[in-house]
Parts: C-alpha cells; sequence; structure tokens
C-alpha cells in the first residue's frame, strides 16, 4: 500500500484516496534529476504500481519548476575527472536505472498526469512527455535542452515527442532547443490543458478524481491497446480490441455503465471483474 512520504525526501508522496500525488522536492536546483532522485521516483511509482487502490497519479514539481532536467553537479562530477576516467559500463547501468521511472509512467495500468507549472526542461520534459496527460499553467514552459550540453535525449523522448507532434516537429525541438510557451505547447498537441497557474492545483484535483471514478479496467485496455497501436497493423489492432471488449462485457462495470445510461443516472464504477 502506498503511504505518505513527507519531510526533506526529494520526492514526497501524498495519498489522496484513489489519487496520488508524487512531488519532485527538490525547488533550491529547480527539481533537477540526480540518481538519487530517479531511484526515489522509481521506487514510488513502484509502489503504486502495486496498489490496486490507487487509480491515478499526479506528477508535479515543487517551486518555480516542474524539473529543470539533469542535475548540473552531477554533470559537473562526471566530466571532473576527464575522458578517460569515464566508465561505459557503469554509465549505462546507470542510465538504465534512470530509464526505469519514465517507463513506469507509461505502462503503468493506471493513468498518469503530469501538472506543469513552470519549466521542464530536457530530462524534466521527457518525464512529462512519458505520462498520458499533460495539465499544464500558463507559466509553463518547455524545451528538450540536450543539444546544448552535447546530449541526444533521454528517458524516452525520442520516442514520445514524435508520437505527439510528428517526426518533423519533433526534429525542429530537438535541435533547436527553442523554449515553448504553454500556448504553443496546446497548439502543438504537448499538452492537453492550459489553466491559470492559481487554479492549477484545484483543477488537476477534480480531474483526478473524476478519471478515478471512472472504468478503471476499460481505462487499462485504453492505454494497452493504443500503445499496442504503434507497432502493430490495423488487423492486429482489431483482434486486440475484440479481445478486449469481449473482456470488459463481462464485467459489472458494463452492465453498471449500461445499467445506468438506461436509468438516466450516474454509473458506479471500480468493480472491474467483482461481484
Amino acid at each position: 500500500m502506498v503511504t505518505d512520504v513527507c519531510g526533506n525526501e526529494e520526492v514526497l508522496v501524498c495519498v489522496d484516496g484513489p489519487v496520488v500525488t508524487i512531488t519532485l522536492n527538490r525547488p533550491e536546483v529547480f527539481n533537477a534529476l540526480n540518481f538519487e532522485t530517479s531511484q526515489q521516483l522509481t521506487r514510488a511509482l513502484r509502489e503504486v504500481a502495486a496498489d490496486s487502490d490507487i487509480h491515478v497519479v499526479l506528477l508535479k514539481g515543487r517551486g518555480k519548476a516542474f524539473s529543470a532536467g539533469g542535475d548540473l553537479v552531477m554533470m559537473r562530477d562526471m566530466i571532473a575527472g576527464g575522458r578517460s576516467a569515464l566508465d561505459v559500463g557503469e554509465l549505462l547501468t546507470k542510465q538504465a536505472m534512470y530509464h526505469e521511472a519514465p517507463a513506469l509512467l507509461h505502462d503503468l495500468p493506471k493513468i498518469t498526469i503530469a501538472v506543469v507549472d513552470g519549466y521542464a526542461t530536457g530530462a524534466g520534459m521527457s518525464l512529462a512527455l512519458a505520462c498520458d496527460l499533460r495539465i499544464a499553467s500558463e507559466k509553463a514552459a518547455f524545451a528538450t535542452a540536450f543539444g546544448g550540453v552535447g546530449l541526444d535525449g533521454d528517458l524516452g523522448i525520442s520516442w514520445t515527442l514524435p508520437r505527439l507532434v510528428g517526426e518533423s516537429k519533433a526534429k525542429e525541438l530537438m535541435l533547436l532547443g527553442d523554449n515553448i510557451d504553454s500556448q504553443e505547447a496546446h497548439r502543438l498537441g504537448l499538452v492537453n490543458r492550459v489553466i491559470p497557474s492559481a487554479q492549477l492545483e484545484e483543477e488537476t484535483r477534480l480531474l483526478a478524481h473524476r478519471l478515478a471514478s471512472g472504468p478503471q479496467l476499460a481505462y487499462r485496455y485504453m492505454k494497452e491497446n493504443i500503445a499496442a497501436s504503434h507497432t502493430e497493423g490495423l488487423r492486429d489492432t482489431l483482434s486486440r480490441e475484440a479481445l478486449s471488449h469481449a473482456s470488459l462485457c463481462a464485467s459489472p462495470d458494463f452492465f453498471e455503465g449500461v445499467t445506468a445510461f438506461i436509468e438516466k443516472r450516474r454509473p458506479v464504477f471500480n468493480r472491474g471483474f467483482q461481484e
């Protein structure tokens, strides 16, 4: 079961019924990601994955940024000993650990929402794009930023970005690294909604609880089917949909949904296959 994590931890966890808010808690460095932060985030997401009572995950940053990306002190320490001192095997091992968090955000059988109030740059932008939805304030700004330090991008941005904005635009954003404000991000499809900063917390909380009261098993299949469609043809997708659709027709949520529609009332979901 997911429990609240408070205090001086680099990643905070707050449970509100079926909604959990995970907050990157390094405001003094604009929530830059180092190895410890990444590991704490991964642990929190693994706990969420194992908790059937949690339906929606809100991911946010404390202070003036969602996340400024990779930690500059960490990168400075990496180059301190010169190129000959770098251990490529160790780098690969750590990179694989860093990549667990975005993979979990994308693959969780729960809805993940990035709440962006301020900058989301570099790996911070990658984390936001790994979520199912992105809700931004008018203060939000995005930049790939990797080219500025001679890197190509990580945490899955090479996969998520072109699927959101198209291949050509993704190349432009990656190559130039220009800042994208919230309105342009919304126009491009990087974010789903733009909300005034003063209302962002309340509006995202309401949205999260609305989704948390929906048919969770159906939502899980929606995520799985959309993810699989990237590598499957139409007929494969039709077969996959047929299987999930038939399974859902046998679930109490389907019976409840149809009954509520006929009776002109709001359905009460979340029973899955349980009677």
